[in-house]
């Protein structure tokens, strides 16, 4: 039975450091309040469903499809998506931003961002969530 994408994101990581340029990386400005982050995705189609955050952790960026510009439109799959992003705020104060997926019909949606133990916090949302 097909069932809708279920997403993974790995938001590999948010610094105050410009000197170090990520291939999927996206500086934070604080006037957009609003992007299309497209562009600075990449992704893995994991047909198994079997790769975990520290599987995809350790890939490199050349192990990554970049998205199209108009967004990911791949239907209905039983694959796992997992994407990958960097968002940099290079300014001298804390900016804070909504990430929002504008298709109500994903399945499940898991953020994993870095911590400081070297682990991963994760936060799950989608529309297999009860409300």
């Amino acid at each position: 039975m097909k069932r809708l994408i279920q997403l993974l994101i790995l938001f590999t990581t948010l610094t105050c450091d410009a000197g170090h340029q990520r291939f999927y990386s996206y500086e934070l400005k604080t006037q957009n309040f609003r992007d299309n982050l497209w562009p600075y995705i990449g992704y893995v189609v994991d047909k198994s469903n079997e790769l975990t955050v520290k599987n995809i952790s350790s890939l490199k960026d050349e192990d990554f499809n970049h998205v199209p510009l108009d967004g990911m439109q791949f239907g209905y799959s039983s694959a796992h998506y997992w994407m990958k992003f960097t968002i940099s705020n290079t300014s001298p104060k804390p900016v804070e931003r909504f990430l929002e997926f504008t298709y109500s019909r994903l399945g499940t949606i898991i953020l994993y961002t870095p911590n400081p133990d070297g682990g991963f916090d994760s936060v799950t949302t989608g529309n297999n969530l009860a409300y």
